[in-house]
């Protein structure tokens, strides 16, 4: 016997929201989530000028041991975002081999959600600093794990206003 229904089912269970009208705003739900659930990263964004390590007669390097960039080569600076992320899974189509337990989940990427007025962009880096018991960075500032951004991607609403930012990021080993 074949079901058949005499009513229609409705897919989206909220009939008195609409989506289409801007009852639902994006940017405050995000806001929220990221002020409840979120912790405060830097990105540091490269600027314009090289670092005064850097040496383009010998090999086109800068001295890992650099005080001013860390190695970088160039100046850059830092802003603190307050963000969030979640393992990246086949997201994107990548798949990053990392090592790990039998029936650990691991992934080397991480998806990271910023608000819409924090500009990110694939030559930045996303650098998680250590906390305190209230999740504010503790000073001087440790770094715990940095990231290097791959891929980003604004989400707009119909009408093309940012809504807000994710990035695909990669881990990058860092020495202890």
């Amino acid at each position: 016997m074949v079901w058949s229904g005499s009513e229609s089912v409705s897919a989206f269970p909220w009939d008195q929201v609409s989506l289409f009208e801007g009852e639902v705003d994006v940017r405050t739900e995000i806001a929220t989530i990221l002020n409840n659930r979120g912790h405060s990263v830097f990105v540091r964004k490269r600027g314009d000028r090289r670092c005064s390590c850097y040496s383009d007669r010998q090999f086109d390097e800068a001295n890992p041991f650099c005080p001013r960039c860390d190695g970088y080569g160039w100046i850059y600076l830092d802003y603190k975002y307050l963000s969030r992320r979640r393992p990246a899974f086949g997201t994107y189509g990548f798949a990053p081999k990392v090592r790990a337990a039998f029936g650990d989940l691991t992934s080397a990427d991480n998806i990271w959600y910023f608000k819409h007025d924090n500009e990110i962009s694939e030559a930045y880096c996303i650098i998680e600093v250590s906390v305190d018991a209230e999740g504010e960075p503790t000073k001087p500032y440790h770094f715990e794990r940095v990231h290097d951004v791959k891929l980003v991607h604004a989400y707009r609403d119909k009408h093309g206003r940012i809504e807000y930012w994710a990035a695909l990021a990669r881990e990058r080993v860092v020495g202890k």
